[in-house]
């Protein structure tokens, strides 16, 4: 690998055919400049949709569909790496927001789906496109260890701590912030930065859309959690390198151990709450996930959405038979883990049990 890589923060979007020159001269300035990957930002080829409740197919693709190819072809011609974006959808039609990785060669090398998806006014994202359940992994890419964080997973440090632990040296962070929100965000950037031992990139859509006051600087923060770049140029340039993540780890307290372990042991006693189901508002789900067990008899209300299993077998819940009865697929599970994984899960719902009681009706 490389020891230093200098990358683009594109602080400008392209969802219109129109938009597309505009995109090839920001590539090849940077490229001339000396940028060897450009990074776009939060679904940087489409408009702000999440500005409305409203989604529409017309914002999603399947894989390596339309926007995939243009901006393959794009990277190709320019001769520089891009991270863009895009909606995907599975084959089961589940809507992904996608993070895309090119190289200059317009090469597909990598590609990451947002984990936590914000639910509010401005940022109906809930309605647009759905979590992740997959383990973040970084690529190497570039001559560096690189990972993907798309906005609000930057908001939770696990991700980037998951990726510095697995020898990531660089994670982009592509975002649509509100303006007034920027003095909350960068002391965020500047603590993951610092306890994952990463150069932490982000770049933000530039201004209002759809109502939304979208708006605030791109900024890249050291691996020592210190400021390097702080701009709302078009183009922000920053050179990474190696050898202050080397550092970075060397010194405190990047020294200090990952009890990866008794990490996990804890989290697992953790109820982890559950996205919200279709249909429902944020302030609605919040309420059906106070409810006390007793409350379902007299509540016709609730969450009737049956989560999909996770990745890995382990077992959750049966649509409900009425309000006060469903029995746990995971409790005749013959892996214990399976029944308290599933108690755990809908605990947030308003089941009675716990993982340890061993009683697992609602």
């Amino acid at each position: 690998m490389s020891n230093s890589l200098t990358i683009a923060l594109i602080r400008d979007v392209f969802p219109n055919a129109e938009d597309l020159d505009r995109l090839r001269a920001h590539l090849r300035e940077a490229r001339d400049r000396g940028a060897a990957l450009a990074v776009l930002p939060e679904l940087g080829m489409l408009p702000w949709v999440p500005a409305t409740r409203q989604a529409s197919d017309a914002d999603a693709e399947a894989p390596e569909g339309p926007l995939h190819q243009l901006q393959s072809d794009i990277a190709a011609e320019c001769g520089i790496g891009l991270l863009g974006g895009a909606i995907v959808h599975d084959q089961a039609g589940r809507r992904f927001n996608t993070a895309l990785l090119f190289g200059p060669d317009g090469q597909h090398l990598h590609a990451y789906r947002k984990i936590h998806i914000p639910d509010e006014p401005g940022f109906w994202e809930a309605d647009h496109y759905g979590p992740d359940d997959t383990i973040p992994r970084p690529v190497d890419a570039f001559g560096l260890s690189m990972g993907i964080q798309i906005c609000s997973d930057n908001n939770r440090p696990f991700g980037c701590h998951i990726l510095g632990a697995q020898g990531c040296q660089v994670i982009l962070n592509p975002r649509a912030t509100e303006s007034a929100t920027y003095v909350k965000w960068r002391p965020i950037w500047q603590a993951n930065a610092l306890t994952s031992g990463c150069w932490i990139l982000s770049v933000n859509r530039p201004g209002p859309e759809g109502g939304v006051p979208i708006g605030g600087p791109s900024i890249a923060v050291a691996p020592d959690g210190s400021v390097v770049l702080e701009t709302e140029d078009t183009i922000g340039l920053v050179t990474v390198d190696a050898d202050a993540v080397t550092k970075a780890h060397k010194d405190y307290p990047g020294y200090l151990a990952f009890p990866t372990d008794l990490y996990a042991r804890a989290w697992a006693t953790v109820p982890p709450p559950v996205p919200n189901p279709p249909g429902l508002t944020h302030t609605e789900y919040s309420a059906a996930s106070r409810r006390r067990p007793d409350d379902h008899q007299a509540d016709t209300h609730r969450p009737t959405h049956t989560p999909e299993p996770p990745r890995g077998g382990i077992g959750l819940c049966e649509p409900p038979a009425s309000p006060m009865e469903s029995w746990h697929l995971g409790a005749g599970s013959a892996d214990p883990r399976a029944a308290a994984a599933c108690c755990r899960r809908h605990h947030s719902l308003g089941c009675g049990s716990s993982p340890a009681a061993g009683d697992h009706r609602w």
